[in-house]
């Protein structure tokens, strides 16, 4: 009886040992193949985000370029609106003396004209005189051939 109860118990424990194992043996199959699924996401999101990061540096790069060529426009329009504001200096004292010799010019051209009616009055007068004068003389020669 002792033997039967001692197989028995061998068993009972050689039974519980099986099923112990098996379950065992499932949890590890279990854990593997989530071990799997888990490196199977880690590779996907890792490469996921190294594509993310090539198209960000690339996009960083892009940038960067677009900054430095507006940077430069930026530059050039700014020497170019310095040489536009001298230009436009130098224009408005060209412009400046062109006006005051305008001004001189026509000063002038009005004490000329002044002159000339002037002149041209004293030259009618003169005419004028001379030709009174023919005629008293042509009176006086003609009283004195008489």
């Amino acid at each position: 009886m002792i033997e039967n109860a001692l197989e028995a118990r061998v068993q009972g424990l050689e039974e519980s040992h099986r099923t112990a194992i098996y379950e065992l043996r499932n949890l590890l199959t279990a854990q593997q193949r989530m071990s799997s699924r888990w490196k199977e996401e880690a590779q996907r999101v890792t490469t996921v985000f190294e594509s993310k990061v090539l198209e960000l540096r690339g996009d960083v790069k892009r940038h960067k370029q677009r900054s430095q060529q507006l940077t430069d426009l930026l530059q050039e329009s700014r020497g170019k609106a310095v040489e536009s504001e001298q230009l436009i200096a130098e224009y408005a004292d060209n412009l400046r003396r062109l006006e005051n010799r305008m001004r001189e010019a026509a000063s002038q051209a009005t004490t000329a004209i002044v002159k000339s009616s002037q002149e041209i009055a004293r030259q009618r007068h003169l005419t004028k005189e001379n030709e009174h004068l023919k005629e008293e003389l042509e009176i006086a020669r003609h009283k004195l051939s008489r």
